[in-house]
């Protein structure tokens, strides 16, 4: 059978656009999004915290601005009051780590001792 040219272009030019299309329609991988691995207990652990530390940095930023604002002679009282703060800060950290070390030897252990299928 004799084809013409126009029909065994069209097939090819099809052709090609199907592979292009095929291409462009694969998307490539995604990360999940962060904390999505952990479990609900440490994500409500993260988000306690996380409000905790935002009340802190407002309570931070207003000493520091009443820092500016203060008399050289109030100076010192609020830096001591900033250290205090900071050492709350850490503190709070330490906890938080602590909480979620203690949160994944729980998910852990659970997973050690459930029965396997």
């Amino acid at each position: 059978m004799k084809y013409s040219k126009a029909l065994l272009f069209t097939v090819a030019l099809a052709a090609t656009s199907l592979t292009a299309v095929a291409q462009d329609t694969t998307t490539p991988p995604t990360t999940p999004p962060p904390g999505t691995g952990l479990g609900a207990e440490i994500r409500a652990l993260m988000v306690e915290h996380r409000a905790d530390m935002q009340a802190l940095m407002e309570q931070r930023k207003a000493l520091l601005a009443q820092l500016r604002a203060a008399a050289p002679e109030a100076r010192e009282a609020i830096r001591t009051e900033l250290r205090q703060l900071m050492r709350e800060q850490q503190q709070q950290q330490r906890e938080l780590a602590k909480a979620i070390r203690d949160a994944i030897r729980a998910q852990r252990d659970q997973r050690r001792q459930s029965p396997t299928g």
